[in-house]
């Protein structure tokens, strides 16, 4: 087949161009990506980024799907937009008609594409999910013949793509023009609505200040009758106050008389009382003090009997604690002379030659000794003096 177009081997021929690309027809879309999902190809411009980012992952599983035959080049997907026939589609339980698309696989090396035709030769393909009834679909695989993955098919569906691209561009230019156009018709007629409302607005404002004036003037006159009548209150209620200012003057005097009279006997009932307190509370300061140095003299005694116990106990302590020291050291001078003659005894018993050695090890210690209980019997002297001075 590629020899009568002119293509002699697979070497010479250009990619997409010799037998290097198997086509595989009828693979159901719900099986790759959920039903709907717009399936762009490989081909599609970067302006439709955004679309081929959905359908990435159906590539790369097909990709996966059928490495294993070897390389994989390039991988595109094309939807058919048809169901499957009746007599194509077998299950192992419920089924429905599905969208299919195809799929190109460009295999990087000739002995891929032979091994991926042989191994697909008469395959079912098969949908297995966990909780799910498995699906078996039989597919069709055949090389391409179209030259669907060469460079300049990719080119034109890349130009033809574009075009699109370019139409809707300009059909939403389109659309945005006429959207502004009517929001400026619409603001044209607000502003219009808007002046109308203000020139309304400022006449209700006009005739409601006309109608403001005259009762502003009403109300002046009201507020001046209003103020005369206040006014000969005013002289009414002045009079009718002076006369009963001179009733209270009266009432006043009266009664300043008597508070007069009342104050002298208070001073002279509080000048009784305080004579009385003050003898009550020379009586109470007597027996106050008396009481307080009762308290005190009882508080000296229990201090004393508490400084002579305490005494008693200390002498007491100090005297255990020498006794204590005393057979302490005793038995401390019993056990040091029992174990000076042990080592006597053994230091006899080895050989002549480590005599001296023995010897000399034997002035060491008990120079030691000798240091450590004069610095005890120092340190018991030291105690002893301080209970002494303690005691006295």
């Amino acid at each position: 087949y590629f020899q009568d177009r002119g293509v002699p081997s697979f070497e010479e021929g250009l990619p997409g161009d010799r037998s290097d690309t198997v086509c595989v027809q009828g693979i159901p879309t719900a099986w790759m990506a959920a039903p709907g999902t717009r399936l762009p190809t490989l081909s599609c411009p970067p302006k439709f980024q955004e679309k081929v980012d959905r359908s990435d992952f159906i590539c790369k599983k097909l990709s996966q799907s059928f490495g294993k035959f070897g390389a994989v080049k390039r991988v595109d997907i094309v939807e058919n937009g048809s169901d499957l026939a009746a007599g194509n589609f077998s299950s192992f339980g419920p089924s429905s008609p599905q969208s299919t698309f195809d799929g190109y696989i460009q295999y990087e090396e000739y002995s891929s594409f032979c091994a991926a035709m042989a191994g697909l030769r008469g395959m079912k393909l098969v949908r297995r999910n966990k909780g799910e009834p498995e699906l078996a679909l039989a597919i069709t695989v055949n090389f391409d013949k179209t030259s669907h993955m060469s460079d300049r098919s990719v080119r034109k569906r890349r130009k033809e793509l574009d075009k699109l691209y370019d139409l809707e561009m300009e059909a939403k230019e389109k659309a945005r023009a006429a959207a502004e156009a009517e929001n400026r018709r619409q603001e044209e007629r607000l502003q219009q609505e808007k002046k109308q409302r203000e020139e309304e607005e400022l006449k209700k404002r006009e005739k409601a200040a006309a109608e403001a004036e005259r009762l502003k003037r009403l109300k002046d006159e009201k507020r001046r009758e209003q103020e005369e009548r206040r006014r000969e209150d005013r002289n009414r209620r002045r009079t009718k106050k002076e006369a009963q200012k001179r009733q209270r003057q009266a009432e006043k005097e009266a009664e300043k008389e008597k508070q007069l009279l009342l104050e002298q006997r208070r001073r002279e009932a509080e000048s009784l009382l305080k004579q009385l307190f003050v003898m009550a509370s020379a009586q109470r300061e007597f027996e106050i003090q008396r009481e307080h140095e009762e308290e005190a003299k009882r508080e000296r005694e229990r201090r004393e009997e508490q400084a002579r116990k305490e005494r008693e106990r200390r002498e007491e302590e100090a005297r255990k604690e020498r006794v204590r020291r005393e057979e302490e050291l005793k038995r401390q001078r019993e056990a040091e002379e029992a174990a000076r003659q042990r080592e006597a005894e053994q230091v006899l018993k080895k050989r002549d030659s480590l005599l001296e050695q023995v010897k000399s090890m034997e002035d060491r210690r008990r120079e030691l000794q000798r240091n450590l209980l004069k610095r005890k019997l120092a340190s018991e002297r030291a105690l002893l003096q301080a209970s002494q001075s303690a005691n006295r």
